[in-house]
């Protein structure tokens, strides 16, 4: 067969409204897509080394860091007894922000494809993985040009440079949702080349998609909630791998529960095919049927929101990342604790419920006015 490669690319976030009460339902927050993207490229081939049926190998190259990893994933006809192990250079750290996407969406992908010579078929997957110079600061790479600290010399920067690690010798994120936006972008572009689901045109709108393309776009929200989840260990409020599906939005998350079948198995464990397409929901039952108005388990609520024309939010390098599980942590000790917390809290709820409603109908009045202004 001929090589093809797919690339999916999905966008950075920012939280503008409705920080810590994102994490309970039913408070929202509303979220702002950006133009920072992460890129995902998989190209399938036929393997030039010797497979053995079900196996699959992978390479996956991370060219900003160096790196080229390879793995052996194998399993049954439907995806059953799956497994994932590295092969060749073994001085590389586990990273399961791509290890577990990579075994999750090739499991639900040899289940959901056709036929079971499909499903065995040896086959080779070349993956590139790659960021916009925006998740990542760049304020020493300015400095080294000896450009001026503007947001025109960070426009200026070649695109995708490596990125540089501060004294600490780690790298210094600018808290834009990288980790999440890999797992959906590498989740869509495994899902996609490999024909478990079909995503819509770059171009569609959330708002104009059919029932069978929300369906499609559902599972991979659902598919990459569950493997960001599991790489982290821990139930999120899921708000940057949604914004990284479905873009800028008003956004309510999930109930925990929904993952739990999954997130409780042994850590080693491999979850079992059809485990995981129930955990995933009814949008994968409604792709394998070729339905897909089916509703789903996952249970978050989303209303679309967008900036109007001339609008922009521009984001500042603070020159270092949020570690937000421990931030989290911090402000769920002090409501615990402190006997004023609940009536604080309620009052910030409510103050940020009001300002999200203010919001949207500030930029919706703005909106209109635009459009009555310069479409004369």
């Amino acid at each position: 067969m001929a090589a093809k490669t797919t690339v999916c690319s999905a966008p950075g976030k920012v939280l503008l409204a409705g920080g810590y009460l994102i994490l309970s339902r039913p408070h929202a927050g509303t979220v702002l897509a950006l133009d920072a993207r992460f890129y995902s490229a998989v190209t399938v081939r036929q393997p030039a080394e010797q497979l053995q049926p079900g196996e699959i190998a992978i390479s996956v190259a991370s060219p900003q860091f160096g790196e080229l990893r390879h793995y052996i994933y194998a399993s049954g006809p439907a995806g059953e007894e799956a497994s994932l192990r590295p092969v060749g250079d073994g001085a590389h750290r586990p990273n399961r922000y791509v290890e577990i996407p990579l075994l999750y969406a090739l499991t639900v992908a040899r289940a959901l494809t056709a036929t079971s010579r499909a499903r065995t078929a040896p086959l080779a997957l070349d993956i590139t993985l790659a960021a916009d110079n925006g998740f990542y600061s760049q304020v020493a790479a300015v400095q080294a040009r000896g450009l001026p600290l503007t947001a025109a010399s960070l426009a200026s920067l070649p695109p995708m440079l490596e990125p540089l690690a501060g004294d600490d010798g780690e790298v210094a994120k600018t808290g834009l949702g990288s980790s999440a936006t890999l797992v959906t972008s590498l989740v869509a572009a495994l899902l996609h080349a490999l024909g478990a689901i079909k995503l819509p045109s770059p171009d569609s709108s959330g708002s104009a998609l059919s029932p069978s393309a929300r369906a499609q776009l559902e599972t991979l929200h659902a598919l990459a909630q569950l493997c960001h989840c599991a790489a982290q260990g821990k139930v999120g409020s899921g708000f940057d791998v949604c914004v990284a599906t479905f873009g800028s939005q008003r956004y309510t998350r999930f109930s925990p529960s929904v993952l739990e079948p999954v997130l409780r198995l042994p850590d080693a464990a491999t979850p079992p095919p059809a485990l995981l397409l129930a955990t995933i929901g009814a949008a994968a039952a409604g792709v394998a049927a070729g339905g897909g108005a089916e509703p789903l388990r996952f249970d978050h609520e989303v209303t679309p929101f967008q900036l109007p024309p001339g609008v922009q939010v521009m984001m500042a390098d603070v020159c270092c990342g949020a570690h937000t599980p421990s931030m989290v942590k911090q402000v769920l000790a002090w409501r615990a604790s402190h006997p004023e917390a609940p009536a604080l809290w309620a009052g910030y709820a409510s103050s940020s419920a009001r300002l999200q409603v203010r919001m949207r109908q500030t930029m919706e009045s703005l909106f209109y006015w635009i459009l009555e202004h310069y479409t004369r």
